[in-house]
């Protein structure tokens, strides 16, 4: 019965989100690790505006890791309103949601937001794997951006961190150990 449930689960998100949103659903919310990890370029970047109907486009601010952008494009709404978390971070579940399989759609015009991009079918998206790949800041000083910083750092000191995680790690909550 379980299979089948699941079967049933898999057909409705490929039916309704495109396929790589599909398979990120069922892959789960992803460790931070692991997401700073996975990612090809991480960027500190400002909402410049909503040129083309649903797709945002951002100014990098600060190349964190990968190729040097520039500009930076999502698919996505511009809304006047601030979108931050409302819980600490980096936290495990999908960023704007209380869990389950969604992503943040929406920016702030001027808000400034840390994208963990990856390149899937030739282009840098925020929408490659579940979990906090597009959060909106609390400005330079915010603890996200200083977190994977930190976890940016600690890889050029000790070489990249495996990309799954052990058992042990999973079960940690995420803390800012200071």
């Amino acid at each position: 019965m379980q299979v089948k449930i699941r079967l049933v689960l898999v057909v409705v998100l490929v039916s309704v989100t495109p396929v790589r949103d599909a398979l990120a659903c069922m892959m789960g919310p992803q460790h931070p690790l692991t997401l700073v990890a996975n990612s090809d370029v991480i960027v500190r970047a400002q909402v410049v505006g909503e040129f083309e109907p649903e797709i945002v486009f951002f100014q990098v601010l600060e190349q964190l890791k990968g190729a040097p952008q520039f500009v930076v494009s999502a698919r996505g709404k511009v809304r006047s309103q601030p979108d931050l978390s409302w819980r600490p971070l980096p936290v495990g579940l999908t960023q704007r949601g209380v869990g389950g399989c969604e992503y943040g759609l929406t920016y702030q015009r001027d808000g400034e937001y840390l994208l963990l991009l990856k390149k899937v079918d030739g282009v840098l998206t925020p929408y490659w794997a579940l979990g906090v790949t597009n959060e909106q800041l609390r400005g330079p000083g915010d603890e996200w951006l200083a977190w994977v910083k930190e976890q940016l750092a600690r890889e050029v000191k000790i070489g990249p961190r495996p990309v799954l995680l052990q058992r042990h790690e999973k079960k940690r909550l995420f803390s800012f150990a200071r």
